[in-house]
């Protein structure tokens, strides 16, 4: 018995087909269900392990950097090595650039996000909770 539903089907079709399902007995039933495991073994076996790594899945750390300063533009590599040189990364200098937030799992997985604004950053993470 095919139960594909197709949307150019009949409803009456499809009406047999879920009638002749319910005439069928506990057994045939259960061999319908054996015998479609076993053609979807791959499937359901690949879609088990995804659940069992999400359900395992746990962050371990959050990372979280606000990017203060102003900008600078240099003219050239030896201009950026000079100002990298004489930068003094003790002071902070301006407004926050932006805040980039990592996440940090413990099966190896990251995420890592930058945003312009705080409440976005804000917002981002607490989707995680």
């Amino acid at each position: 018995m095919a139960a594909i539903y197709e949307t150019f089907a009949p409803e009456r079709e499809f009406t047999e087909k879920i009638k002749r399902w319910e005439r069928l007995k506990e057994a045939q039933k259960k061999l319908v269900a054996a015998g479609l495991r076993l053609q979807h073994r791959d499937d359901i076996q690949a879609f088990l392990n995804s659940l069992e790594n999400a359900i395992k899945r746990k962050i371990t750390v959050v990372i979280v950097i606000p990017l203060h300063g102003r900008r600078t533009e240099c003219k050239g590599v030896d201009e950026a090595i000079t100002f990298l040189t004489s930068y003094n990364s003790q002071i902070l200098e301006g407004p926050v650039l932006k805040y980039e937030i990592g996440l940090r799992y413990s099966n190896g997985d990251k995420i890592n996000a930058e945003f312009e604004n705080k409440e976005d950053a804000i917002q981002f993470t607490a989707r995680y909770k």
